[in-house]
């Protein structure tokens, strides 16, 4: 019996619906990294700026991959800072905002930066390039925060943030006996 092409294109629908699913449910990670990044956390930094070392801050690969939620937006002349609470991130660089927080950190970008696009408690996971501290007040209290110059961003969406089911369903193939 041979299969006319007529009859072949349900099976042809199939298989391109269950490739599509399966890499569709492949995780990958929002920000791509040409280079490893530095392993100095939001936590390391403030303690090398607490302690006067800011050694660990300049190292040959000081790109760092950190995230949280935003505090606060301020618009300068050339450039924005973006105050951050610093969560950890999970393998998919996500912060995972349900931790205990890493501290406070500024990300400044070039240019203007819409505050509608980085409201507060937005999850944003940040690459950037460690730069100077930046001096400033949490209320009446003298705050230096660690700072970075962004690289690249992702702003998180809910659908991103929602919990995904732990069980997964594969095909599997047996080849032989």
């Amino acid at each position: 019996m041979t299969m006319s092409p007529q009859n072949s294109a349900p099976i042809y629908a199939i298989i391109y619906l269950t490739l599509s699913g399966v890499l569709a449910g492949c995780a990958t990670s929002p920000i791509e990294l040409e280079q490893p990044t530095s392993s100095v956390s939001v936590t390391q930094a403030r303690a090398s700026l607490e302690d006067g070392d800011t050694s660990t801050l300049t190292s040959p690969e000081a790109n760092v991959l950190w995230g949280g939620t935003v505090l606060s937006v301020s618009n300068l002349t050339d450039s924005t800072q973006v105050e951050i609470m610093g969560f950890p991130l999970d393998r998919q660089q996500r912060p995972t905002t349900g931790h205990t927080p890493q501290g406070r950190f500024v990300a400044s970008y070039e240019g203007f930066v819409e505050p509608l696009d980085f409201p507060i408690g937005r999850v944003v996971t940040l690459l950037g390039s460690i730069s100077d501290p930046i001096r400033g007040t949490i209320g009446e209290v003298e705050y230096v925060y660690p700072a970075i110059n962004v690289i690249d961003s992702h702003l998180w969406t809910e659908q991103e943030l929602a919990p995904k089911p732990r069980v997964s369903f594969g095909i599997g193939i047996n080849l032989g006996n």
